[in-house]
C-alpha cells in the first residue's frame, strides 16, 4: 500500500502466505504488521482479495513447523473463551514451505487498533478495557487450583538460571538467591500468558479481542494482569519512551499506588491491572512473587531500562519481605 512500510518476509515466508490465498480462493493478499513482540515470531494482518473485493480478513501467526502443531494443541483453552473474547482459527499452513508455519484467525475489519494505541490517545478509556478483559477472562481464573512453590522453582518456568545468573551477579545487594529460597502459595490456572498492549486489539467500541496463543495455558493467576501493566513500560512498542515518567524515584514507590500514581499519565489504567491483579492472586506475597518472576524475564532484552528494572525488583523483594 502506498505509504506503508511493507514487513520483511523470507521467500518461505511468503510462499505460506500465498497457499493461504489460494486455499482462499483469493488472488491477491494484502499484508502489513499488525504487531510486533519480543519473540521471533510475525504477527501479521492480511486481507485476502478476489479481484476488487475483499473476501477474507485474518490476523496472521508466521513462525515454525512445532510451534504450530503446539498452537493447535492450546486452543482446547482459547475455546473455553466466552463469544467474541477472541478469535477463530481460520487455517493453518504446515506444507509447501519447508520449516516455515502459520496460523490463521479470523478477525473483523473493525478491530484496527490495540491497548498500546488507545493509551497514547485516549486513556481514560482503558478502565472499561481492562474490566471487560477481566470479565473475559474470568472461566480461566475460574478454573485454578492453590499450590505452595518457592519462587525460585516459579522463576524457573519464566526465566532460565542463566539469565537470573546475569541479574544476581549484576546486583548482589539484593540478595536474590536468598530472596529465591522462600516459599508461596500461588493458584495455577490457565492465562493467555503473553498479554501485552499488543496483544489485545479493540474495535471503535473498545470492545477488546485476544490474539496470539502461542503462551496460553496453566500460568500463575495473575500473570495476565500483571504482564499488562508492566507490557507499559517495557515492550517496545509502548510509548513509555517518550514520556517523562516513572523516573526511578516514581517506581521505588510502585508497590504503593497512593504514591506511584499521582504523576502518571495512565493511572486508571494502572490501578485496574493492579485491583485485577490483587483479585486472582492468593495474597500480596504471591502478587509479588509473580510479579518478580515477570520482571527478570525482562533482563534478557537489550531494549530494557536496567536501572527502572532493579530498581522495581529492590521495591517488590522488600515489599514482599514486610507482607
Amino acid at each position: 500500500r502506498p505509504g506503508v512500510k511493507p514487513p520483511s518476509l523470507s521467500a518461505t515466508q511468503k510462499r505460506v502466505l500465498k497457499i493461504f490465498c489460494r486455499q482462499q480462493l483469493g488472488n491477491a493478499i494484502e499484508i502489513s504488521v499488525l504487531t510486533g513482540g519480543l519473540s521471533e515470531a510475525k504477527v501479521l494482518r492480511a486481507f485476502v482479495y478476489r479481484g476488487t473485493q475483499r473476501i477474507t480478513s485474518a490476523v496472521v501467526k508466521l513462525s515454525v513447523l512445532h510451534q504450530v502443531d503446539e498452537e493447535r494443541r492450546k486452543q482446547i483453552h482459547v475455546n473455553n473463551l466466552p463469544p467474541g473474547a477472541t478469535t477463530v482459527l481460520l487455517s493453518q499452513v504446515t506444507a509447501g514451505a519447508g520449516n516455515t508455519a502459520a496460523t490463521f484467525y479470523r478477525l473483523a475489519d473493525e478491530y484496527d487498533h490495540s491497548i498500546f494505541h488507545l493509551l497514547s490517545t485516549n486513556p481514560e478509556y482503558t478502565e472499561n478495557v481492562v474490566k471487560k478483559l477481566q470479565s473475559l477472562t474470568s472461566t480461566w481464573a475460574n478454573g485454578g487450583r492453590l499450590i505452595p512453590k518457592t519462587i525460585r522453582d516459579l522463576r524457573r518456568e519464566y526465566v532460565s538460571d542463566s539469565i537470573f545468573d546475569l541479574v544476581n551477579q549484576s546486583s548482589p545487594e539484593l540478595k536474590l538467591a536468598e530472596f529465591e529460597e522462600t516459599s508461596v502459595l500461588i493458584q495455577i490456572c490457565v492465562q493467555h500468558g503473553d498479554l501485552h498492549g499488543d496483544n489485545v486489539l479493540l474495535n471503535a467500541q473498545d470492545q477488546p479481542i485476544l490474539i496470539d496463543y502461542g503462551d496460553v495455558g496453566d500460568h500463575h493467576a495473575a500473570i495476565d494482569p500483571i504482564t499488562l501493566e508492566l507490557s507499559f513500560i517495557f515492550h517496545p512498542n509502548s510509548h513509555f519512551q517518550q514520556l517523562k515518567w516513572p523516573t526511578c524515584e516514581q517506581v521505588s514507590h510502585w508497590c504503593d499506588l497512593t504514591s506511584y500514581l499521582p504523576d502518571s499519565p495512565i493511572s486508571q489504567f494502572i490501578s485496574t491491572c493492579r485491583n485485577w491483579a490483587y483479585d486472582v492472586a492468593p495474597g500480596n506475597r504471591s502478587f509479588y512473587a509473580m510479579a518478580y518472576c515477570h520482571l527478570i524475564r525482562q533482563f534478557k532484552y537489550n531494549n530494557t531500562d536496567k536501572a527502572i528494572a532493579r530498581t522495581m525488583l529492590a521495591a517488590w523483594i522488600s515489599a514482599y519481605s514486610q507482607t
